[in-house]
C-alpha cells in the first residue's frame, strides 16, 4: 500500500468520524456538518436558510380560493393560472378568475415583489380596472418550489398556493 493511498484512507476515516461535507444545490452552499450534530447521520443544517428574490425566479402554477366580503364585488372567488417571477423585483400573473360565478379569462396583472432573508415576502400586483392594487404576503416552502400566499386587502379572504412549473437545472 502506497503512502499516498494510506493518507487518503486516514483522511476518509477522519472525515467519516467527524462528519461530512454536504453540497446543497438549492442554496449553492458547501457545508460541514458533524455527525454528532446530525445524530450520527450527516444532514445539512437548514436552520440557516436564507432566501433572496432569485429564490423565486421562474414560473409557478397558482390557485386561489376564498371570497370578497366587502369593498368590491362581494362573493366567492376561484382563480387558476401562472405567476412568473423575474429573479429581481418584477412579477406578472395571468389567470382565469371566477368571481361569484362570472368567468374572467386571461386576466393579466403586473407588479413587484420583495423576498426577506427569512423566506417570507410581499407581492403588490396592479390589477386591470376597476380592481386597482392587490397586496399579498407569502412564505416560501421547499427551497423555492412552493409558496403559500394570503391576500391582505380589506374585505379579502383569499388564500393561494403556487408550485414551481419547471425545476431549474444549474
Amino acid at each position: 500500500m502506497t503512502r499516498k493511498y494510506k493518507a487518503g484512507i486516514v483522511f476518509t476515516i477522519a472525515l467519516g468520524v467527524a462528519g461530512a461535507l454536504i453540497f446543497h444545490s438549492g442554496r449553492n452552499a458547501l457545508q460541514f456538518v458533524s455527525s454528532v450534530q446530525a445524530g450520527g447521520v450527516a444532514r445539512p443544517d437548514f436552520s440557516i436558510a436564507t432566501c433572496t428574490s432569485e429564490t423565486l425566479e421562474g414560473s409557478y402554477a397558482i390557485t386561489t380560493t376564498g371570497s370578497i366580503v366587502s369593498l368590491g364585488p362581494v362573493g366567492l372567488v376561484a382563480e387558476v393560472g401562472v405567476i412568473k417571477f423575474d429573479g429581481d423585483v418584477g412579477v406578472e400573473q395571468t389567470t382565469t378568475v371566477s368571481l361569484n360565478g362570472t368567468i374572467i379569462p386571461n386576466r393579466t396583472s403586473q407588479g413587484t415583489y420583495v423576498v426577506n432573508p427569512d423566506c417570507t415576502g410581499t407581492i403588490t400586483l396592479t390589477l386591470p380596472p376597476p380592481a386597482g392594487a392587490s397586496n399579498l404576503r407569502f412564505v416560501i416552502l421547499d427551497h423555492g418550489d412552493e409558496l403559500r400566499i394570503i391576500n391582505t386587502g380589506t374585505g379579502r379572504v383569499l388564500v393561494s398556493d403556487a408550485k414551481r412549473q419547471h425545476i431549474r437545472r444549474w
